[in-house]
């Protein structure tokens, strides 16, 4: 979906993602970027209201070995064609990656 890490530009060979959360209604949209905006992890992670049925916003967590991190939102289209689309990722900070870390606590991570 992405060519490369946010964090470091590199490929993605070493990373790690997981997902965040899965917003299929207006309301869980935009507060999927509101809890963004404010690193506010616990309520990004309550936020699981997808629906196969519809489009919906994903939150997805990349660790990345030389950096901190990333979260990636992205729009996925219900339309069977339709490929993902990218919304602006946000780079972590260290302190933010462990806030964030704190909150995955029971979240799977899979290599790229």
């Amino acid at each position: 979906m992405i060519p490369e890490c946010p964090a470091c530009g590199l490929a993605l060979d070493g990373h790690a993602h997981c997902t965040l959360a899965e917003a299929g209604n207006k309301h869980d949209v935009e507060q999927l970027f509101k809890a963004i905006e404010r690193r506010d992890w616990n309520t990004l992670v309550s936020i699981q209201s997808f629906e196969g049925s519809k489009n919906a916003v994903i939150a997805t967590a990349i660790r990345c070995p030389r950096a901190a991190g990333s979260v990636q939102p992205y729009v996925d289209y219900v339309e069977l064609y339709s490929a993902p689309e990218r919304c602006e990722h946000v780079v972590l900070n260290d302190e933010e990656w462990r806030d964030l870390n704190d909150a995955l606590a029971t979240l799977s991570w899979y290599s790229f």
